[in-house]
């Protein structure tokens, strides 16, 4: 998921943003985080959500996790 266009999230998006990749883990899927900028990584820290995502700078980064043996989401 590209978040470059997002500068900033309050707690209600950080709290659905949390139960969509929860969703998709549920079902097996698996969700990486790219592009974040400082301001969001900040609320992500701030809600000690930083370990919870998997976060890549680039997007061409996130994609390519997918493909790393014993690559997992969250």
């Amino acid at each position: 998921m590209n978040l470059g266009n997002v500068t900033s999230i309050d707690s209600a998006a950080l709290g659905e943003l949390v139960a969509a990749v929860k969703a998709v883990q549920d079902e097996g899927g698996q969700v990486r985080l790219s592009d974040v900028s400082p301001e969001v990584l900040r609320a992500f820290r701030a809600a000690n959500l930083h370990h919870f995502f998997e976060i890549h700078r680039h997007e061409a980064d996130a994609l390519a996790s997918f493909d790393q043996p014993g690559a997992s989401g969250g």
